[in-house]
Formats: structure tokens, sequence, C-alpha cells
């Protein structure tokens, strides 16, 4: 009878999102920004600026804002809802009254019942903070919904302020709201950049040694070292490097019989959650990042590989006069370009020309596999 290594992992629960580390790594300048803010709310009771965190996904947005929101529990009355289910203005209100309040609404009253139950509910509350995370859903599937909801919220008596947090660009945000809400709201933001490959190697290092029993952890060391670098060229996301460890040790433990995590387990690890990963952001771009995507794909299904900016245009406006949409301006095109970079799915560069000014060239990269997930989105936006 052959006998089974010993485990890997002692506590798979710190790994996970639902886990808050005591301190957050790498993290100082957005939670003293975060941390600024609402002191003064406290000190003033008057709010002034909402904020936006944003940045890519799995860069800490939630757990800074938590972790801010935990030091100053005895001050604040914090209200926290997420718009990952709830995609429309009137379910996400009607479901964060029902959850905080415990009040029964129905899905056929009107907006300006939900408004009333809210400030009755908020009336006897001092120093409201309502939290939206996930807003980026909100943005894509109910703009002008949400541009309704934040023009009502924004004008909200009393000592209340807001805190969004979304995977989106601030300009995605500034696009789906009038100017009259902007202009209320105040917005100020607070950027949570990708992680670079010694800051993921340092919380990976800190999560193991929670997660893993000592000496698969010691032993474990050059395959974190691995994951942080690897994760950092793509997705610079710390959720992504935990996953990765978390699968990592599974076909560890599970197909190569180990008492620790190997760099081979990584090496096939890594290439099932990047399809898997890149698949999902596939499925979920919203419209104008598809057009964007699809007109350097069709550049480059000409066997152009290497396109610049006119050329990505020109054909931007043909993909969004198919799809319906009104384009946007060169200027913001290249900020969807920059976004999609971010993303993965595409590569870009700015060269030189001397006295000829600059130019930037953009490279389709996504392989055939990703290619073939691609081509299935396609086919739903033009049947």
């Amino acid at each position: 009878m052959e006998l089974t290594p010993p485990a890997i992992f002692k506590d798979l629960f710190v790994l996970t999102d639902k886990f808050m580390p005591p301190s957050l790594q790498h993290r100082t300048e957005q939670i003293q920004q975060l941390h600024y803010y609402l002191s003064t709310f406290v000190k003033y009771r008057i709010i002034t600026n909402n904020l936006l965190l944003f940045g890519p996904p799995g860069t800490g947005k939630t757990h800074t804002t938590k972790h801010v929101l935990a030091s100053l529990e005895q001050e604040l009355s914090v209200f926290y809802a997420r718009a990952h289910k709830n995609t429309t203005h009137h379910s996400f209100l009607r479901t964060f009254l029902e959850s905080h309040f415990r009040l029964r609404l129905h899905p056929k009253d009107s907006l300006s019942v939900y408004y009333s139950e809210f400030e009755q509910a908020l009336s006897g509350v001092k120093n409201a903070i309502v939290v939206m995370d996930d807003i980026q859903f909100l943005v894509k599937n109910d703009p002008a919904g949400l541009d309704r909801l934040l023009f009502y919220l924004s004008r909200v008596e009393g000592n209340f302020g807001l805190i969004m947090i979304g995977n989106i660009n601030a300009n995605d945000l500034a696009e789906a709201l009038t100017p009259p809400t902007l202009s209320t709201l105040k917005l100020r933001s607070i950027f949570f950049p990708k992680y670079n490959s010694s800051q993921l190697k340092d919380i990976l290092t800190e999560r193991s040694s929670r997660a893993l029993h000592p000496e698969p952890q010691e032993k474990s060391l050059p395959a974190l070292a691995k994951i942080a670098a690897l994760t950092a060229q793509e997705w610079g996301s710390a959720r992504y490097a935990l996953d990765l460890m978390i699968e990592a040790g599974r076909i560890s433990e599970e197909l190569f019989q180990q008492d620790h995590i190997t760099l081979d387990a990584v090496d096939r690890a890594d290439g099932m959650l990047e399809v898997s990963k890149m698949a999902d952001q596939l499925r979920n771009l919203p419209k104008q990042p598809f057009a964007v995507l699809e007109a350097i794909f069709r550049l480059h299904s000409q066997r152009q590989n290497v396109m610049d900016t006119m050329d990505a245009y020109r054909t931007y406006e043909q993909v969004c006069q198919e799809l319906g949409l009104r384009p946007k301006s060169q200027r913001r095109m290249v900020d969807l370009i920059a976004e999609l970079e971010m993303a993965s799915m595409i590569s870009s560069k700015i060269y030189s020309k001397g006295r000829h000014g600059r130019t930037r060239e953009i490279q389709w990269i996504l392989d055939s596999s990703m290619e073939a997930v691609y081509q299935q989105q396609r086919a739903m936006h033009f049947g």
C-alpha cells in the first residue's frame, strides 16, 4: 500500500478573498489617502469628495477599503453592497435596503418609494458611508440608471458619503454620468496599480506562512517566486497569484504526489487558470472595448500583424457603425487600448519617428485557444 505524501496546506481559507490579513502589504499610499478622507469626514461631519477606488482586478481595492473602515468603525456607520448580482440600479437599491434595514419591498415599487425608505432608514444614522463595490457591473449594464441613482445619492442631506469600487478606468465611470451628477458627486479617485513581482512574492510568502505546513512552506519558496513572476508578467493580481498557489498545490499533491508545491505544477496550473481567466474577461467585455478589440482583430486577420493608431481608429469607426454604437474620440480609443493591454489581450508600444513625432504600434497577441473563445463572442455580437 502506497503512502500518500503529507498534506501541503494546513489552512486554505487564508488564500481566499474572504480572509482579511491583519495588515496590507504595498498599499500604504492608498491606505493613507482613504484614511485621510474618512478621518476628515469624521472630524468635520461633511464629505468634501465622494470616492472612486479603481484599478485592475486583484489589486487590493476591497481589502484596503475594509481595512481602513475597520480602523474607524467606532466613528462610522458603514453599509456595504456589491453590484455583481444586482446589475440594475433598481434591483441594487432594493437589495441594499432589504439586506441592511430588514425591509420588505416589492420589485415593482417605484424608485420614489425606495428613496423614501432609504431616507427614513438613514434619518437616525450618523456618519453614514455607503460602499458600492463592483460598480463596473452597473456601468456596463445600466449606465443611465446608475446616473440617476448617483444623482440622487449625491444630494442626500446629512452627513453621508459614497465610496465606489470598480475594476474600471475612472474615465469609464465619468463617461457613464451626466455633468450634473459629476458636479455634485465631487468625485476623487484613488488608483490601485498592478502588483509587481517583488510585491507579489512578499504577499505570497506572508500568506504561505499561514496556509502551508512549515516544511512544505520552506520547500515551496522557489515555486512561490515563480508564481509571483508569472503573475506579474500577465495580471499583476494578488487574487490570481493566490488562486495559482492553490491550484499548483493541488496538482503537486494529487498528480505529482509531492509534499510541496513544485515548479512543474506551477506551469501546469498557470496554463489552466490563464485560459479560464482570459475567457471570463472576453465574455464580460463592455461594448466599447469590444469594438476596439474587434477592430484590432480585423486588421490582424488581414495579416496586418502590427498596426498603428490611425488604422485601428478607422476600423473601430466601422465596427461601431455595425454595432450601432457612437464612436468615441481617438484619444478615448487610446485609453481603451491601454485597458485591453492591461488585460493582456493586445500589446502596444510607442515609437519615436524623430521630427515626424511619435506613433503607437498595436499587436494582436491572443493565442489560438483564446482566439477561439473570442470568435464565440464575435458570433454573439454579430450573429
